[in-house]
């Protein structure tokens, strides 16, 4: 079946155009897989311009990720005050995963093709982006305050936190086999309720009995 492509909206700025064309071509076929004259062709610009404000196809690569790692995490940070419970922290953070996935569906097909590369160059920048984000510092400090006041229990804080985000991003990755598996009709909804399914189940599992 040949693949479409939605060509992006001429009242966007060039290099804005660019990274978003960017993405989808890098996300259904990779960085080997990519062609620049399509991401031109479909973004409705010269192909020289590519060249012109990125270099190469790995660096336009590498600023197609960053831009969608600095959009997310900022928008986390913007979410993550002091001030939040646990609770409030936990539900901060799915909804923000939640909106950025939904709105980017190609982002976490990129970034699973990363985890799948060995020897990828990207996963030490992903990395470093989420430990800048505070998040996990930020829940590992109230689950612990949690245990040593006696309202969660003595769970590993690192066990905890890896469980957390695995239940957040493991939807948006596996949902093409589990929507056929549970049979989902109305994805859209599914994902709505499991915003709250998550947060619940998670402080069900961590909270004294």
């Amino acid at each position: 079946m040949k693949r479409k492509h939605v060509k992006a909206k001429p009242e966007q700025d060039p290099k804005s155009r660019i990274l978003d064309v960017a993405l989808k071509e890098f996300a259904a076929y990779g960085i080997e897989g990519a062609r620049v004259d399509r991401i031109a062709n479909n973004a409705s610009i010269n192909k020289a311009m590519i060249y012109y404000y990125f270099s190469s196809k790995e660096n336009l690569y590498l600023a197609v990720l960053k831009r969608n790692l600095e959009g997310m995490f900022a928008m986390l940070s913007r979410h993550l005050t002091e001030h939040l419970s646990l609770e409030e922290t936990l539900a901060a953070f799915v909804e923000v995963y939640h909106t950025l996935f939904i709105k980017q569906p190609e982002f976490p097909r990129l970034i699973l093709r990363e985890l799948a590369t060995p020897k990828s160059s990207v996963i030490p920048r992903l990395a470093k982006s989420i430990n800048a984000s505070q998040f996990p510092h930020r829940i590992g400090k109230l689950i612990q305050e949690g245990i040593d006041s006696g309202q969660l229990r003595a769970v590993n804080v690192q066990q905890a936190i890896v469980s957390f985000i695995t239940m957040n991003l493991g939807y948006f990755f596996l949902s093409p086999i589990t929507d056929r598996v549970l049979g989902v009709k109305n994805r859209k909804q599914f994902i709505v309720d499991r915003k709250t399914a998550i947060v619940d189940l998670f402080l069900y599992g961590v909270k004294t009995r």
